[in-house]
């Protein structure tokens, strides 16, 4: 009995056995008969998965559309293509949440910045820097082949005509005609006028005179030079290489660069076409836009979304113009300059009983040097005055210190040739006018 129970369990186990390689074998024929899958392809239609922040978009977005516009832009047709093709992605990133897109002047979509009516906008690097005093914040720059870095993907040619002998460089159009698209248009003139201020010129008065077509077409500005109302345009880099061999024969970009930007360009490059969230803007928002425009590979003409990592070179340009943000450097005149030289002692008691070191120093001392005057500082509870890279008179060790009824000490540099007496008749006259201004500060009645 025990035997033949034994023979079963050795049957069964056999079957068992056979019934699972049978089966391992088949999964093997079956995958190594099947046919192999092509990858995904990214294309204009294709969006990565939603994570948990975009899915809980669509509950936690405001009850109203998402307002993004786009500003008049003197650019190329394949990059504003590639600008409309982005709001047709973001719409569908956003479906079934409505989205208003629309294109505004510099003016229109300034004020509903300043008034919290736009929620994301896309503008040049000029502009959305202008901006960042309403707290604005970048999240994509547009780059292609020919401009592929997002630090420098966009710079200005000066245009001449090919034969045109008298242009060589950016200096020689001082008193010559110019076009341009807008006057305050950042990437076909205030570039252009930067380079300007670069070598050493008042760039508001070096043209004579600018015509602005008031169109954002870069065609418009160069028929301004085929009609002969100019001399020399201003459009973006790259135009020129998109046209055809005709067009590009005809013309020539003065005192031509490289690198950057792969086109001949006459100034420096800087970041170009960016994508901005305004300040108040739902967090939601940005996080959607900024995921699908950095996400998606595929926009016309080769563009796509990056991301700028250096504006310095964009805000030096309004800090050479002084305009914006460096509006103020415009007002120090000489007048201020004088009133703030004649009440800097009244400023000076303000301080009394204070423990600064900080010293105040007037005039030529600042540099150190002297043309045949004293050079005179208020040196404060013991501290040396500096003379900013120069020795000061108590280092050329030919000075005296004087008390005043300040409690500070005044340290008089001797000229060449004077007497000790001289010296301290100069120092106790220089004294009395600072008593004399002093008080003319203070007085009401001499304001």
């Amino acid at each position: 009995m025990r035997a033949i129970f034994g023979k079963q369990i050795l049957w069964l186990s056999s079957v068992a056995v056979l019934a699972v390689t049978t089966a391992a074998f088949a999964s093997v024929s079956d995958s190594l008969s099947a046919p192999f899958s092509k990858p995904t392809v990214l294309d204009e239609t294709t969006f990565p998965e939603p994570d948990i922040i975009t899915g809980a978009s669509l509950v936690a977005l405001p009850n109203r559309p998402v307002r993004i516009a786009r500003i008049v832009l003197p650019e190329l047709p394949s990059t504003l293509q590639a600008t409309e093709v982005t709001a047709d992605l973001l719409k569908k990133a956003f479906w079934p949440h409505p989205v208003e897109f629309e294109t505004l002047t510099s003016k229109e979509l300034t004020e509903r910045i300043r008034e919290g009516q736009i929620d994301a906008f896309v503008a040049s690097s000029g502009y959305y820097w202008r901006m960042t005093q309403y707290g604005v914040t970048a999240v994509g720059t547009l780059i292609s082949g020919r401009q592929p870095d997002p630090n420098n993907a966009t710079a200005l040619a000066f245009l001449v005509r090919a034969k045109d002998e008298r242009f060589n460089e950016l200096y020689d159009l001082k008193g010559y005609a110019v076009g341009s698209t807008f006057s305050t248009a950042f990437m076909t003139y205030r570039i252009g006028l930067a380079e300007i201020a670069k070598l050493g010129e008042d760039p508001e008065t070096f043209f004579s005179p600018v015509v602005f077509t008031q169109r954002t077409d870069n065609s418009e500005v160069v028929s301004l030079l085929d009609r002969g109302l100019v001399d020399a345009v201003m459009v973006k880099a790259c135009w020129l290489e998109a046209q055809s061999a005709e067009v590009q024969n005809r013309y020539r970009v003065l005192a031509p660069r490289y690198g950057g930007v792969n086109c001949k360009h006459s100034t420096g490059t800087y970041p170009g076409i960016m994508m901005a969230v305004t300040q108040g803007a739902h967090p939601i928002i940005a996080h959607v836009i900024a995921r699908t425009i950095l996400s998606h590979p595929l926009l016309p003409d080769g563009h796509h979304w990056a991301v700028t990592t250096d504006m310095r070179a964009v805000d030096n340009v309004y800090r050479l113009l002084k305009i914006e943000n460096y509006a103020y450097l415009r007002e120090m005149t000489l007048q201020r300059f004088a009133f703030v030289r004649t009440c800097a002692s009244r400023l000076a008691h303000l301080r009394l009983g204070e423990k600064t070191h900080r010293t105040v120093i007037f005039g030529a001392h600042r540099t150190g040097k002297s043309s045949g005057r004293n050079s005179v500082a208020f040196r404060t509870h013991g501290k040396s005055a500096q003379g900013h890279g120069c020795r000061t008179a108590l280092e050329h060790g030919r000075s005296r210190t004087r008390p005043t009824a300040f409690g500070h000490s005044v340290l008089l540099r001797k000229p060449t040739g004077h007497s000790q007496k001289q010296a301290h008749q100069r120092t106790t006259a220089w004294y009395q006018s600072r008593r004399n201004r002093k008080s003319a500060c203070a007085n009401p009645q001499h304001r």
